[in-house]
């Protein structure tokens, strides 16, 4: 079973992108902190590609803005040698 539940802040702002097929979709970056602490006393935050298709997409777009709050369900894909995140369903925690 592929599934990944994310909570983080929107770092990047959804771009909108077009892929070679004309599909439609947009791309931004979560930072996720984790649970413990680094030897310097701080949290670690990790920051997590995530790509959003078709109708999830169109309704991100200018919704969601760069240190809101979201929770995000979805799969992870490989490409290019990377991890990236295609959300499934995504929903603003606080506004």
């Amino acid at each position: 079973m592929n599934f990944i539940q994310l909570v983080g802040r929107i770092v990047e702002s959804p771009e909108k992108l077009v892929t070679n097929t004309n599909a439609k979709y947009s791309k931004m970056i979560l930072s996720v902190t984790s649970n413990f602490l680094e030897f310097s006393g701080e949290y670690r935050h990790d920051l997590f590609p995530v790509r959003l298709w078709r109708g999830i997409n169109q309704d991100v777009i200018g919704a969601f803005k760069e240190g809101r709050l979201v929770s995000i369900k979805g799969r992870v894909e490989v490409e290019d040698e990377k991890f990236v995140i295609v959300a499934e369903h995504l929903e603003v925690l606080f506004p």
